[in-house]
């Protein structure tokens, strides 16, 4: 269920002093599951930084070798066909992540969409 921003906001900010938001357990759950995701993206961004380095890759080409009909958008299904051709293997939950992180209307990729998938978030490493 959705809490409304404004309810957890005057949670935090209306509890008397020096009580908990969370039983200590949860908190402790959710402090690791932070630091996990926060290890990951830095992981990831890494990636994306070494990609970016490399002088055989360019994001151009390599959004073109999944965009084959040349539409200047892939289906799940046209990704899926493409990556398969290059015997990489991506399931269904892979595709729907993707796409729900990326695409706007969660059906295709843009050039766009592809960019902030694979694009590191510090410029200087942009070419």
């Amino acid at each position: 269920m959705k809490k409304n921003p404004s309810t957890v906001s005057s949670r935090l900010t209306n509890r008397p002093e020096g009580s908990q938001i969370l039983p200590r357990v949860e908190e402790s759950f959710l402090l690791k599951c932070l630091a996990e995701i926060l290890g990951l993206e830095k992981d990831l961004e890494v990636m994306k930084i070494n990609l970016s380095l490399r002088e055989d890759f360019n994001l151009i080409d390599a959004y073109a070798l999944l965009d084959v009909k040349g539409k200047s958008t892939v289906s799940r299904t046209e990704m899926r066909n493409a990556l398969l051709s290059f015997k990489v293997c991506m399931t269904d939950d892979d595709l729907d992540l993707l796409f729900s992180q990326y695409s706007i209307d969660g059906s295709v990729l843009t050039y766009s969409n592809f960019s902030d998938a694979f694009l590191p978030k510090d410029q200087h490493y942009l070419k």
